[in-house]
C-alpha cells in the first residue's frame, strides 16, 4: 500500500536514501512512496501527506481517539501566551476562565494552561517531567521528536512546521497539512488557533522587540531559556523578517488582538488593558 507525502522543509535535502537509491527533494515536491516510508518521513518532520495519506495514517497524528482540531474552538475566544518580556508580572489570574489558553512553549510552566505547542527537541529534553504530568492537550512538532519519548496520559496532537517557501497564499486548514512557522512556535500558535475557529484571538508576550533594552523571555530569571537568554532578541533582521511574514500571513484577520504595548508587530488591532479582555 502506498501513500504520497510532500517535503515542506526550509532548505532543499536530499539525503533520503529509498528502492536502493538516493531520493534528492526540492521544496514542494511531492512523493509516492510505501505507507511506512510516508510514516517515517512525516515523523521526520519535513514532510507533510495528501488527504488519502493521512486518512490511511490517522492513528499516527493522534493518541488515543483522533479528534478533529478543527472547529475545536468555534464561538470561544483564545489567549495565547508567548515569551516576550512584557509578561514578567503579568497576573495570569486575569484571563483564567476567560478562554481557551494556549501557551507556547514554557510558558505553559507559569500559567493554567488548556494547551501547550512546542517544535523544539530542546524544549522536550528540559520539560520531560512537566510534559509528563500536564493534563491539558499536547501539540507537539515532529521535529520535536516528543513521539519517541512519550509518557503521559494527555492527548497529543503531531504536526509539521511550514517552511515560509512553500506558502501557497493563505494559511491551511487541516492539522496534518502542517502550522506555518514563519521561524517561531508562536507562530504557529496563531495558524493553530484560527485552524480551530476561535471567535478572538488574544496575543500576550508577542513583544518581537530587540530594541528594547535588556529584553528578554519573561521567565529567563529561572534559568529556562531555548536559546541562551538574550540570543533570540540580538538578531534584529531576522526577527524583522518573521514580522514581515507574520503580515503577509495573518494581517487580514480581523479577529487577532495583540496586548503587547511594546511589540514590533503592528498589523493587528491592539489591546493593553488586561482588564478589557474578554
Amino acid at each position: 500500500m502506498t501513500g504520497k507525502v510532500q517535503y515542506v522543509g526550509r532548505t532543499d535535502w536530499n539525503d533520503i536514501w529509498y528502492d536502493g537509491k538516493m531520493m534528492n527533494f526540492v521544496v514542494g515536491q511531492w512523493a509516492e512512496l510505501s505507507l511506512e516510508e510516508c510514516a517515517n518521513l512525516i515523523r521526520s518532520g519535513k514532510f507533510v501527506p495528501d488527504e488519502q495519506t493521512f486518512e490511511k495514517l490517522k492513528a499516527m497524528y493522534c493518541t488515543g481517539k483522533y479528534t478533529p482540531v478543527e472547529g475545536m474552538l468555534k464561538g470561544k475566544d483564545c489567549y495565547i501566551i508567548g515569551s516576550g518580556s512584557s509578561l514578567k508580572e503579568f497576573d495570569f489570574e486575569k484571563i483564567k476562565d476567560n478562554g481557551f489558553i494556549l501557551a507556547v512553549n514554557h510558558s505553559a510552566k507559569y500559567c493554567e494552561s488548556d494547551a501547550v505547542i512546542f517544535l523544539d527537541e530542546q524544549f522536550v529534553n528540559t520539560s520531560k517531567e512537566f510534559l509528563q504530568n500536564y493534563k491539558g492537550i499536547i501539540f507537539a512538532g515532529w521535529h520535536s521528536g516528543y513521539y519517541r519519548n512519550i509518557n503521559t496520559s494527555a492527548k497529543v496532537y503531531y504536526f509539521t512546521a511550514r517552511s515560509h517557501k512553500v506558502y501557497e497564499g493563505k494559511i491551511k486548514e487541516k492539522l496534518y497539512e502542517g502550522l506555518y512557522d514563519t521561524g517561531s512556535t508562536g507562530m504557529c500558535a496563531i495558524n493553530l488557533a484560527l485552524m480551530m475557529g476561535a471567535e478572538t484571538i488574544y496575543l500576550l508576550g508577542y513583544d518581537m522587540n530587540w530594541e528594547v533594552k535588556g529584553a528578554k523571555h519573561f521567565y529567563y530569571h529561572d534559568g529556562i531559556d531555548l536559546y541562551g537568554n538574550e540570543g533570540v532578541y540580538k538578531n534584529g533582521a531576522k526577527m524583522s523578517d518573521m514580522i514581515k511574514r507574520i503580515e503577509m500571513y495573518y494581517s487580514k484577520y480581523t479577529n487577532i488582538i495583540n496586548c503587547s504595548e511594546t511589540s514590533k508587530i503592528t498589523c493587528f488591532k491592539k489591546l493593553y488593558d488586561m482588564e478589557l479582555i474578554g
